[in-house]
């Protein structure tokens, strides 16, 4: 008998625990193999174990379930798990079903329903994350306009930052540091994915789950190993394979 792994992902512990006891009480053949209540750690889950079934809730507290989806086409390829979205909102449930959502479940999720959201997870063949990615609602955070200042959320309060001043964001733990032209670094309390959709529209560009380079400081395109952009303080990044297109499309598009 073919064994399913599945995650769930909510900021709720009792609705963690609520949907555990359920699907271990419908179904013989889905292995619960493990819960997280962030993006943080549902990535950390999804990269270590490969689920072929996710419960994602769409509201994780400052978070949302669509931002994973983000995340997991930028760190894992070839990886199309079937998606079964959560939540007491049913102004989702539009939302959810355009970007191929395998099933939407209301809360409170009941056993009739959580079981026929299983039986169409096992028997789907799942949406590609870059499919389901281009259909995201972009919800995140505003985009800013090419002349728009950056505001970078530190500790100490916000600072207001031209795109120009910076050469490139970095993943640091859960947070990110904005690094300056100058050399100048400020930690910021915002995960990266804050900064990639609000600067979706400028040349400031994700390239990698860990990168937002500024593109109008690209030094040279290196094409060995899947692609490396060099920059013009001399440091070295590295494309994600899902992102090369975009992202060099993005840079010839500066010489056209």
């Amino acid at each position: 008998m073919e064994v399913f792994k599945l995650l769930i992902v909510d900021d709720e512990q009792g609705i963690i625990e609520s949907l555990s006891s359920k699907v271990l009480a419908v179904c013989n053949d889905v292995k619960i193999i493990g819960a997280a209540s962030t993006i943080d750690q549902a990535l950390s889950v999804i990269e270590n174990h490969k689920p072929d079934i996710i419960l994602l809730d769409i509201h994780l507290n400052d978070e949302s379930g669509f931002e994973l989806i983000q995340e997991m086409q930028l760190a894992l390829d070839d990886y199309e798990p079937a998606i079964i979205f959560i939540t007491a909102y049913d102004e989702y449930a539009i939302k959810a079903f355009r970007v191929n959502a395998v099933d939407y479940l209301l809360k409170p999720v009941d056993m009739d329903g959580l079981s026929a959201a299983i039986d169409k997870a096992r028997k789907a063949k799942s949406t590609p994350l870059a499919d389901l990615s281009k259909q995201l609602p972009q919800q995140i955070a505003a985009p800013l306009r090419v002349d728009d200042r950056i505001p970078v959320y530190t500790n100490e309060g916000i600072i207001f930052l031209n795109q120009e001043e910076i050469i490139r964001i970095e993943t640091f733990k859960a947070h990110t540091i904005i690094i300056k032209t100058d050399g100048q670094k400020i930690e910021s309390t915002k995960p990266i994915r804050f900064y990639d959709q609000m600067l979706q529209n400028t040349s400031l560009t994700r390239i990698h789950k860990s990168y937002i380079v500024n593109i109008n400081y690209v030094r040279k395109y290196l094409p060995y190993s899947g692609g490396y952009l060099e920059l013009n303080d001399g440091e070295v990044f590295s494309i994600s394979s899902r992102k090369r297109e975009s992202v060099l499309k993005k840079i010839t598009s500066l010489y056209q």
